[in-house]
């Protein structure tokens, strides 16, 4: 949740002065609208009101066959992620082939913890729970302007 939640405060209070093309550069300017605002700001949220689009719109059948799909297709990603590391990365194959199993609930905790900065960020924005924060002083939050 700090996570999550601090990335929004950075991106949309702290910095958000010095979040321009002509002070980053255009190519770091792009990797971070790329990085910071599509992925960890818009996509969570994209995620959380698709899947609530179709839980509400489409009959039983379908919603289960459309996110059966979704959760087979990111399920092939992450095993062919896997294979890759098992190819060229992993210094001890027969240990590491024992776990293939845990590569199906990638998909499942990637929706989690999606919903999880979805909800982080909605609290960053309506109620600052950055200054809830344990991992600065008390001093240095309370001088906090935003």
């Amino acid at each position: 949740m700090r996570w999550d939640g601090d990335l929004s405060y950075l991106y949309l209070r702290k910095f958000r002065h010095a979040l321009r093309p002509g002070l980053m550069g255009m190519r770091n300017f792009m990797a971070f609208v790329w990085t910071g605002l599509l992925f960890q700001l818009a996509l969570p949220f994209l995620v959380v009101s698709y899947t609530g689009y179709v839980f509400l719109v489409y009959p039983p059948a379908v919603m289960l066959g459309v996110l059966a799909f979704v959760y087979l297709f990111y399920a092939l990603l992450a095993y062919a992620m896997y294979v890759e590391y098992l190819l060229l990365y992993s210094e001890r194959k027969r240990q590491d082939l024992e776990l293939a199993w845990l590569v199906l609930l990638v998909p499942a905790f990637a929706f989690i913890t999606r919903c999880w900065n979805a909800i982080a960020t909605l609290m960053e924005i309506f109620t600052k729970a950055h200054l809830e924060s344990s991992m600065a002083p008390t001093w240095v939050l309370r001088r906090t302007k935003f």
